[in-house]
């Protein structure tokens, strides 16, 4: 099952309704890289043209067109509102929206007669639910707000309309996803303000979509849509996995991670050709079909599986030496095989090269003494006392090791403190003059924004209480100290498929369930949005009509195909946490559905964090739905050419000369701007650049 593949399919269909064939499609700067990425070189077959709507390159055509926009980009509505300013830029006009509050937008148009008359087919634009998320993965998809922790947790200091546009953004991602695999799942969130907000808006819309669409409404649904925010698990996140994706990310400085909607990682390297040696560059996309196979195997299994493939295709290059081009067939495989030869040899051997770069790095580091302190500190905060053993002896150790860079040193500390549930601050203070002396303030200023994600990372004094924070990774009872944690949502999705997940779940506690006996609705930790199974009933139940809209029926449905588990972190994951989650596919026999905002390394996680204070940062959402003015093209090629060439006709037979001053007119948009949105002049954008990067590297 692949996201890319069912929303290719739904856009397709869409595409044949409005006969796409001989019209424009017009996208923006939200829709155009995701039609882009669908469909590849391959969307001329469905399409006459295919053009960004600011695009200089726009055809001059006036016929049919498709507009294809985000909404909630005010820079697209107001180039769609003037393409008709001044005529009729095409006789025949489709549009389609992604989710989004187009609706005034549109009444205003309605007073647009060039574009009311160009609504042939449609008089209403078109919604496409199935356009709100942007998929990176088979299964894994992004709403693409970056940068999403501090408008989360400090909305107060960036607007409130920021705040609510990535609630907005995430509710109809996980709307759209439902709708794009026929879903309607029972929603459990993670019991904080912030998931809480964004479960009861999504059962909403979720509820409202499929009364409206009764036609196609799943019956019989057994899918379970568990919706967290970063606050739930901050030990997670800073921890080192096995994973090979854990490495690319997570390592190497020869990987470079490009930050943003689809974070792009690129692997540089050397390798020796018949022109010498040659730098090289290996992209983790989806042109690169050996990583899909690598990503969530740990690197052990990774390396074999690589050097399977190295040595498979060096057993190949017999088929193309000399001897074998001899014979009629030789020639022929050689003909027709040897590019693609060519190119899996490429993308094998730039693996081969960084597997065993991966396996220097692991030593240098010293990360399996790394993954064993942090092993130890989650089996401090579980309940298995014999598991429990001294940590601050090898944390002074890791520390006093010249070879572990600084970045690992600042995760160990961030670690250390959730495990002691806080640090005394000049403690903390003697730990950095210990380790990184020139490093003090900007480690004191992480751990006392952590406190804004709920992580009470320090303490006054001795005498301050420890704030405790439940956690929800497993602990396992075993001699391997580098295999001790389960990882959280490892533990949490595992728990969901087996049913063994209530709704009163604390891992502090040593009743192997997880129960507790309390009835205050306020301590459940993993709550329904509406009634959910009794946690004591068996892994087999049913659903119940508890988990559907009281205006449906419940009619079972023979589904042969596998189920699914779908999951939403507002906020952003690591790759290691997706990994932790994807590579349990097979084990448990479901389809699992990861959905986030964003994708970061845990740098671009810490720098997020102390961005939450800063004043001289300018958000990329601001960027996308800030007003900057529309192209003068635009507003020009709206008008008839006919038309147009009479004017200049007629300016030119008036010999007064005159300085030409073309003005936008006033469009009749009325859509709503976020406030302090305005384009910063090109020095500031300059200065905001430079703090970008600074805080990119965690100001150190």
């Amino acid at each position: 099952m692949s996201l890319y593949q069912i929303q290719k399919d739904a856009l397709i269909s869409d595409l044949n309704r409005v006969s796409s064939s001989h019209r424009h499609l017009i996208a923006d700067d939200t829709t155009y890289p995701i039609i882009d990425k669908l469909f590849k070189d391959d969307v001329l077959n469905y399409v006459y043209t295919f053009k960004r709507i600011d695009s200089p390159d726009r055809s001059k055509n006036r016929d049919s067109a498709l507009y294809i926009l985000d909404p909630s980009r005010s820079f697209s509505l107001n180039c769609l509102a003037a393409d008709f300013s001044k005529g009729q830029r095409y006789k025949d006009v489709v549009v389609m929206f992604i989710p989004g509050h187009w609706e005034h937008f549109w009444e205003n148009m309605q007073k647009n007669h060039y574009f009311k008359e160009s609504l042939v087919l449609s008089k209403v634009p078109l919604i496409l639910e199935y356009m709100s998320f942007v998929p990176l993965e088979p299964r894994l998809y992004v709403t693409g707000n970056y940068h999403s922790i501090p408008i989360y947790y400090k909305p107060e200091k960036y607007g409130m309309n920021y705040f609510h546009y990535q609630l907005d953004t995430a509710v109809n991602s996980m709307l759209g996803m439902c709708v794009a695999l026929n879903e309607y799942p029972t929603v459990r969130y993670y019991n904080s303000r912030l998931s809480k907000e964004l479960a009861t808006r999504f059962q909403q819309k979720l509820d409202n979509y499929w009364r409206d669409h009764p036609d196609n409404f799943p019956i019989g649904s057994k899918t379970v849509f568990l919706i967290t925010d970063r606050t739930m698990d901050m030990f997670g996140p800073l921890c080192h996995y096995q994973y090979y994706r854990s490495q690319i990310f997570d390592l190497l400085d020869t990987v470079e991670v490009d930050r943003g909607v689809d974070p792009t990682a690129t692997y540089s390297y050397k390798v020796e050709t018949g022109e010498g040696l040659t730098r090289k560059k290996l992209v983790f996309n989806t042109d690169d079909k050996v990583y899909p196979q690598l990503r969530d195997l740990t690197i052990e299994k990774a390396t074999d599986t690589v050097r399977k493939l190295y040595n498979n295709l060096k057993a190949e290059d017999a088929k193309f030496s000399n001897e074998m081009l001899q014979t009629a067939n030789g020639l022929r495989h050689a003909l027709v095989n040897k590019d693609v030869h060519l190119e899996n040899k490429a993308v094998v051997t730039a693996h081969y090269l960084l597997t065993n770069e991966m396996w220097n790095g692991l030593k240098k580091e010293h990360v399996a003494d790394i993954i064993t302190f942090e092993n130890l500190c989650a089996a401090g905060l579980g309940v298995l006392d014999h598991l429990k053993s001294p940590v601050t002896d090898g944390l002074l150790h890791l520390l006093a090791n010249p070879e572990i860079n600084i970045y690992n040193k600042i995760r160990l500390l961030v670690t250390y403190a959730i495990y002691r549930k806080g640090i005394i601050e000049n403690d903390l203070r003697k730990l950095l003059m210990f380790s990184m002396p020139d490093k003090i303030e900007n480690v004191l200023k992480l751990f006392k924004n952590l406190e804004t994600l709920g992580v009470f990372a320090l303490k006054h004094d001795l005498k301050s209480k420890a704030r405790e924070k439940n956690t929800y990774f497993g602990v396992k009872d075993t001699d391997d100290q580098m295999n001790l944690m389960i990882p959280t949502y490892t533990n949490l999705v595992s728990r969901l498929v087996l049913n063994k997940l209530p709704e009163y779940y604390d891992t502090r506690t040593i009743d192997a369930s997880g129960y507790i006996q309390d009835e205050d609705e306020s301590l459940k930790t993993f709550p329904y949005v509406k009634a959910g199974p009794s946690p004591m009933e068996n892994e087999g139940y049913q659903q119940t009509v508890r988990n559907q809209p009281k205006w449906k029926s419940t009619k079972n449905t023979n589904d042969a195909a596998r189920q699914k588990v779908m999951l939403f972190c507002a906020g952003g994951l690591t790759p290691s946490e997706i990994s932790s989650m994807s590579s349990l596919e097979e084990e448990l026999n479901r389809n699992i559905i990861i959905g986030t905002d964003e994708i970061y390394t845990v740098w671009d996680m810490l720098g997020d964090i102390n961005l939450i204070n800063e004043d001289e940062f300018e958000f990329p959402l601001t960027d996308k739905i800030e007003s900057k003015p529309v192209p003068q093209s635009i507003v020009e090629n709206s008008m008839d050419p006919s038309l147009l060439q009479q004017q200049q006709q007629q300016q030119q037979q008036q010999q007064v000369p005159k300085k030409s001053h073309t003005h936008l007119p006033h469009l009749p948009l009325g859509h709503h701007h976020p406030e302090n949105t305005q384009t910063a002049p090109e020095k500031e954008k300059k200065k905001i650049k430079g703090v970008m990067k600074k805080f990119k590297k965690f100001s150190i």
